[in-house]
This record gives structure tokens, sequence and C-alpha cells, in this order.
């Protein structure tokens, strides 16, 4: 014999489901509630970017730590015209940063030759 039971779940669930509902409409309709804001990030002026590339590198230079450069390299924020000369800087103190042993001055002086405002 089926005895059956009067069961509440699918009135709770219908309930949650419709203030779930609601909840989100009245935010959407409150002041500033369904605004979203982009977060617009601007590229440094090439000025910027050089006094940071030569603060980092003379620090580099001063403290001949590859792995701290190269780190600090990949938190500065790169203006279009200079996207290939900061790769291959990161490029060059990525290999210094795995290798302690490895000299560098050479791939540091090429870029100096190639971009006056390193000088």
């Amino acid at each position: 014999m089926h005895t059956h039971y009067r069961t509440w779940f699918p009135f709770i669930l219908i309930g949650l489901t419709l203030a779930l509902v609601l909840g989100i409409l009245a935010w959407m309709q409150s002041p500033g509630g369904g605004d979203v804001e982009a977060l617009q990030v601007f590229a440094p002026t090439v000025e910027e970017y050089q006094t940071e590339i030569v603060a980092l590198l003379s620090d580099f230079e001063t403290s001949n730590n590859a792995e701290a450069a190269y780190s600090q390299l990949l938190n500065i924020r790169v203006p279009a015209e200079f996207k290939a000369f900061h790769f291959d800087l990161a490029l060059i103190l990525f290999h210094a940063s795995q290798d302690d042993s490895l000299d560098i001055s050479a791939d540091l002086d090429t870029l100096r030759s190639q971009n006056n405002w390193l000088q």
C-alpha cells in the first residue's frame, strides 16, 4: 500500500527561487546597483616607461639580482611601441634568473646600442 505523504520540498524550492529572483531585480533597480564600471588602465607615456626601465637596469647593475629585476619588469606597463623591446629584456632577465652564472652583459649592451635612451 502506498501512502502519499505531502512534501513541502517543491514549495520551499519555488519560494527560494522567487526570493532570489526578486532580490536580484530589487538590486538591479536600486541606484547604482546594476551599474558595472569598467576598470580603465592606461598605458604609460614613453617618458614614464623609459624612466622605469632605466631605474630598473641601474638597480639590477648594483644588486645583480636578476630574479628581482625580472619580477619588477613583469609589473611594468608597456607602451605599444616598446612591446618588442620589453619582451627582449624580459627574456634576457629570465635567462639570467634561471642561471646565475650566465653573463648577460653582452645582451644588455646590444639592447643599449639599439636603444639610445638607455645610454
